[in-house]
Parts: C-alpha cells; sequence; structure tokens
C-alpha cells in the first residue's frame, strides 16, 4: 500500500522579529536595526534597509549579555553585523532561533545532497537497465537465444 511521505523540510508559519526595546536603543546608542527570520531568510533591516541572507551562509553568532540589553555580533562573509539594544531574554530566543534554523538549513542541504546522489544512482540502474534491454534483443534477434557467454556477461 502506498503512503505519501510528508516533507521533512519544516518551515515556519509565521515570520520572527528581534529589535532593540526603546529604552535600549537609547541607552546604547544603538541604530535602528530589526532582525526577520523567516524559514531558511535571515533578513536585517539597518535604518530602514533591508538586507536578505540565507541562513546558512552565516558563520555564527555571538551574544554578549550585558546587566540589561545584549550586544549580538553576527559573521558573514560579506560583512560583520553588530546589534546592541536587545533586551536579554530576547536576544536569548534569537540565539536559540538562529541556532535552530541553522541546523535546519544543514539538514535540508544533506538531505538535497541524498537526494541527489539517489537521482545519479538511479540514472546509472537506469541507463543499465536500458543497455541491458537493448543487449538483450540483439542476442535474441541473432541468436534466437541467451548464450551462456552473453549470460555471464
Amino acid at each position: 500500500m502506498f503512503r505519501p511521505v510528508q516533507s521533512p523540510v519544516t518551515i515556519p508559519n509565521r515570520a520572527q522579529t528581534w529589535h532593540p526595546s526603546a529604552l535600549g536603543k537609547r541607552v546604547t546608542k544603538s541604530r535602528d536595526w530589526r532582525l526577520t527570520l523567516t524559514g531558511p531568510e535571515l533578513t536585517i533591516t539597518l535604518d530602514g534597509e533591508p538586507v536578505a541572507r540565507d541562513i546558512g551562509s552565516f558563520g555564527g553568532l555571538t551574544v554578549t549579555p550585558g546587566r540589561l540589553w545584549s550586544h549580538l555580533e553576527l559573521e558573514h562573509p560579506d560583512r560583520r553585523f553588530r546589534f546592541r539594544g536587545i533586551p536579554n531574554r530576547r536576544a536569548a530566543s534569537f540565539a536559540t532561533a538562529f541556532t535552530a534554523a541553522q541546523a535546519e538549513a544543514v539538514r535540508v542541504l544533506r538531505l538535497l545532497q541524498l537526494v541527489d546522489e539517489f537521482d545519479q544512482a538511479a540514472k546509472q540502474v537506469r541507463l543499465f537497465t536500458e543497455a541491458l534491454g537493448t543487449a538483450v534483443a540483439v542476442q535474441l534477434k541473432t541468436k534466437g537465444w541467451l548464450t551462456t557467454e552473453f549470460s555471464a556477461y
């Protein structure tokens, strides 16, 4: 009996957003920033300019908690992003979501690699069976049966 397989890729239903608190922004003299995590994409908005990046392209995240507000630092090949003024609890929430999204991105990438490897192997099997079918047809047409040598080959 055939049962459909559910997709192993989990995509959040809604975007998650983090930003500095108003007081944290004022006290830490932080720029206006916002981090929006939507599935495999992190959108960084600095002073109203959004920049979207694939979550897997980030090297890592450093959270430096302070007494009230944390300092976030995201490493990316393009540049290093620094954010101040986020409350400690929200910084921890972002770190958890970011780590989970990166783990999911790695899992999805591995799954895509496995699917590609399977497709390549299936193609080789298909080519082999087509060649075998052709060879059997030729052998049957010329000899009328499959010889021992042909079967051994």
